[in-house]
This record gives C-alpha cells, sequence and structure tokens, in this order.
C-alpha cells in the first residue's frame, strides 16, 4: 500500500493570508478539522481545528484580526505518492505531524493522508486476518 493509495484527494485549502475566522468558517462549511496553508499555489503549512482552539481562542485573540500563516503548523511535513504505508508511519512516528501532505515529483499536491486514514486501513487488513483466523479454527472446520 502506497501513500498515493490511501489519501484523501479532495483536499481543502486556505492562503496563508486570510484570517483565521475565514479558516474556521471555511472549516465549518466543509465539515473538516484540517487545511492546507497556500502562499499562492504552494502548500506551505497546516491549519487545524486544534490550532485556532489554541492558538487563538485561549490567547482571546480576534480570529477576524489573526492570519492563518501566525498559527498554521509548519514546517509543512511531505511524503510522495510512491511511499510505502511503513514510510509514512515512520515519518508520522519522527514528527508531530497527524497529516502529511502527498506531493508528487512535479511538486504537484496529491492528497493528505492522516493518521486516521492509516488506523482505517491496519483496521481492514486486521479484520480480514480475524475472518481468515475464524475460519481456520477447529471448530469452524469440523462443521465442514
Amino acid at each position: 500500500m502506497h501513500a498515493a493509495q490511501l489519501c484523501s484527494r479532495g483536499v481543502d485549502t486556505v492562503s496563508a493570508e486570510d484570517s483565521v475566522l475565514v479558516a474556521a468558517q471555511r472549516m465549518h462549511d466543509h465539515v473538516v478539522g484540517s487545511l492546507v496553508v497556500l502562499r499562492g499555489k504552494e502548500p506551505v503549512g497546516i491549519v487545524t481545528d486544534r490550532d485556532l482552539a489554541v492558538r487563538v481562542v485561549a490567547q482571546g485573540r480576534n480570529p477576524a484580526e489573526v492570519t492563518v500563516q501566525e498559527v498554521m503548523s509548519q514546517p509543512l511535513v511531505t511524503v510522495s505518492p510512491e511511499d510505502s504505508l511503513l514510510e509514512v508511519t515512520r515519518v508520522m512516528a519522527q514528527t508531530p505531524c497527524r497529516r502529511l501532505v502527498v506531493i508528487s515529483p512535479e511538486g504537484d499536491m496529491v492528497g493528505v493522508i492522516s493518521l486516521d486514514d492509516v488506523w482505517n486501513h491496519v483496521a481492514q487488513v486486521l479484520w480480514g486476518c480475524h475472518g481468515v483466523l475464524e475460519a481456520e479454527r477447529p471448530s469452524a472446520l469440523a462443521k465442514k
């Protein structure tokens, strides 16, 4: 399994110059907890609902006056579409990032792969193994 196969491709974005209020409204409208931050067309960071809560609301800052670039998580941590699931999890373990942006060799944003994407895949694999184990139990074989 590779990053390109697991990532979400419909990536929601926000401009680094936009206000936190704009970012929060976009998260609400798109029902997401994070946005890739762009400077022009280049992805430069990620802003999460937690960033907004901790770096703006908890500090009593005005969301209409704070820009996304002031509170985004950076530098942006990326993986390539061909990176294996093992490599993706290694990068996540070595950084504080739960979301990685998948960037093609040409520099295009392919998608975002999250820790939830990884866990969902692992759960599906484990559930499949469970079915195999159940089918091979002596009691199941005796019924055949």
